[in-house]
């Protein structure tokens, strides 16, 4: 049987030198890269690898190893200041990203992304028409777009599940305090009662209960739960706390009041999301809604009328 040849695949000359400028550009990263080190730091650095290169690893610890490389190469880089990589932390926090290496990584990420999205433009170019300049300007767009973008739309989803679970979590601390627990250990309850239910609000729960364990002041351990949380739920109650403690108003009492405060509140969230939904709504009814009707009503009188 005669083997059918595949057809060569044309490639542009923009391609072409989009392709070389890539890799030109690759390579003088990474040589700038090793350039910023010091011969004795890579003198040490080939030695580590050497004694590790026969032990097996885990891919867990590669992960690892790779992003403590980009922690790294990062810090060496400086593209940020240090206000402002504290600034990126509490943002990050916010939206979930509580590890280490999390600024790094974002500042690779929004690095990478705009190279990423030029080559995906250049590959669907052909495809869309465009020419391959116009084409890897906008996929270069995209990506330099994208991070930002993702960053605060998961933190806005985090925030409303955080929202959504606020009420539940304060009718149980108030059923955990008046049968008489803690704070510390109406705390840690809540975090385990609301593990299915509300997730993202029991994780946060369950790092305060650690934190007040562990933390030789308890009012640091809130104040970290207000900042990773930014929802001004949490931060009444954290105040409610403080008060508490230093005032020995009832507990039981206050925490009562907030949760009734707290389910008035998304209620009125509920009544305002239903408030807005008929200007919402107008702009697809008016495109998509009543131009079907309108054929289907008078479409049938219109085609008598011709074939008359």
């Amino acid at each position: 049987m005669m083997q059918r040849e595949l057809p060569a695949l044309a490639v542009s000359p923009e391609v072409q030198l989009a392709a070389l400028a890539v890799g030109a550009l690759v390579f003088a990263t990474a040589l700038a890269a090793g350039l910023l080190l010091h011969p004795a730091g890579l003198e040490r650095r080939a030695r580590a690898l050497g004694a590790h290169a026969d032990s097996p690893q885990t891919p867990r610890a590669r992960g690892a190893q790779l992003l403590a490389w980009i922690d790294w190469a990062i810090a060496r880089l400086s593209l940020v200041r240090a206000t402002e990589r504290r600034a990126l932390a509490r943002t990050l926090a916010l939206a979930g990203f509580r590890a280490r290496e999390a600024v790094s990584l974002y500042l690779a990420t929004r690095l990478l992304a705009p190279l990423a999205g030029a080559l995906l433009g250049l590959a669907a170019g052909p495809h869309t028409g465009l020419a391959p300049t116009a084409a890897a300007l906008a996929g270069a767009g995209l990506g330099l777009a994208a991070p930002p973008l993702f960053l605060a739309n998961r933190r806005q989803r985090r925030r409303q599940a955080i929202e959504r679970g606020f009420p539940d979590a304060l009718d149980l601390l108030v059923i955990c305090v008046e049968s008489g627990l803690s704070v510390d250990a109406a705390i840690a309850r809540v975090a385990g009662e609301l593990g299915r239910a509300h997730p993202v609000l029991a994780a946060e729960l369950q790092l305060a209960a650690v934190e007040l364990r562990f933390l030789p002041d308890r009012a640091d351990a809130f104040a970290n739960l207000e900042a990773r949380t930014g929802i001004e739920g949490i931060r009444a109650l954290v105040s409610m706390l403080h008060q508490t403690e230093r005032f020995g108003t009832p507990l039981a009492q206050a925490l009562r009041t907030l949760a009734a405060e707290a389910r008035t509140a998304a209620l009125l969230r509920v009544e305002e999301r239903a408030a807005r939904l008929p200007a919402v709504l107008t702009v697809p009814m008016i495109f998509f809604i009543l131009p079907p009707l309108f054929i289907v009503l008078v479409g049938p009188v219109i085609a008598q009328l011709l074939s008359r």
